[in-house]
């Protein structure tokens, strides 16, 4: 199973990004993305290290049957629950 990664701009400021993970189907799982700064400018490096780490950690979870991938039309900002944090969780 190959997955590519799809990364928007970062803006100036940005702490978080929705990346996706689309397979050959062009299904896709999104995920959103702290944005590792220094000095205020991105820390692509890093950035780019997480990324990989993600992609691998969601192969894996596909691989398990763990998450499911969608439809592209079908996604939106409530659609995947491992980006949802729970009303009161410490942080929110």
């Amino acid at each position: 199973m190959a997955l590519t990664v799809e990364i928007p701009e970062i803006e100036e400021g940005q702490k978080q990004v929705d990346v996706l993970f689309v397979n050959e189907e062009g299904l896709v799982l999104r995920k959103t993305l702290n944005v590792p700064r220094s000095n205020g400018e991105v820390n692509q490096e890093l950035f780019d290290e997480i990324v990989e780490d993600q992609k691998r950690g969601v192969e894996m979870k596909i691989m398990l049957g763990a998450v499911e991938l969608q439809d592209r039309e079908t996604l939106d900002a409530d659609s995947n629950l491992q980006n949802d944090i729970p009303e009161g969780f410490p942080g929110t």
